[in-house]
């Protein structure tokens, strides 16, 4: 289990951006001890898939990224990128501003504070968490929506290919945020320092 200090400061963070909804863990779905612990992986950035009620907005798997550091110091990083709320803003091919799924994902290329070779990174030596954002609802989502295509909505889409008449939105943001923390909580145990962050939606 995580110590006192580890979940007072995650679960303050998270009241304070997603106004509680976050601040108790909760069950993904995923099996106990399915995600690989701290100790076994490896130097550089690993890809954790959790399973369970995890996933994107089309369906397609979620994953976390986890870069192993000094354990004492741990960094949270919640990824942002636009939401969708009706027809229009949810249609993956009707120019979305949500990333629809976790293809081309490489955490490696980013740079700044996920650049740990860069000497003037403040968090090269950190424990780095890194919750993507593929599921269109602000981390918060749980449901399912499927949305029909209208003629005149039809005629916006540029595509040479044929256009289904609906399509479905899976909003899985919650248990998605809910299974690193959990994988967090259960291996970082006694940091020293933590710090949560993000952009945008995260």
């Amino acid at each position: 289990t995580m110590t006192r200090s580890l979940r007072l400061a995650l679960t303050a963070s998270f009241a304070l951006l997603f106004g509680n909804a976050c601040s108790q863990q909760q069950d993904t779905g995923a099996a106990p001890g399915s995600a690989p612990a701290l100790a076994s992986l490896s130097q550089g950035w690993n890809r954790i898939a959790p399973g369970g009620a995890t996933g994107c907005s089309d369906g397609s798997d979620f994953a976390f990224y986890v870069r192993p550091g000094d354990p004492k110091r741990l960094l949270v990083f919640l990824q942002g990128g636009g939401a969708c709320w009706n027809l229009r803003t949810c249609d993956p091919l009707h120019q979305p501003t949500y990333t629809v799924n976790l293809d081309g994902m490489a955490p490696e290329t980013f740079d700044g504070i996920f650049n740990y070779r860069r000497s003037d990174n403040p968090f090269k030596d950190h424990t780095v968490v890194f919750a993507p954002y593929c599921s269109a609802d602000v981390h918060l989502g749980r449901a399912e929506h499927t949305y029909t295509r209208t003629p005149e909505h039809k005629a916006r889409i540029d595509s040479e290919q044929s256009i289904p008449d609906t399509f479905r939105i899976s909003h899985r943001g919650f248990a998605n945020v809910a299974s690193a923390l959990d994988w967090t909580y259960a291996n970082i145990t006694r940091p020293e320092t933590v710090f949560v962050t993000g952009s945008s939606a995260g």
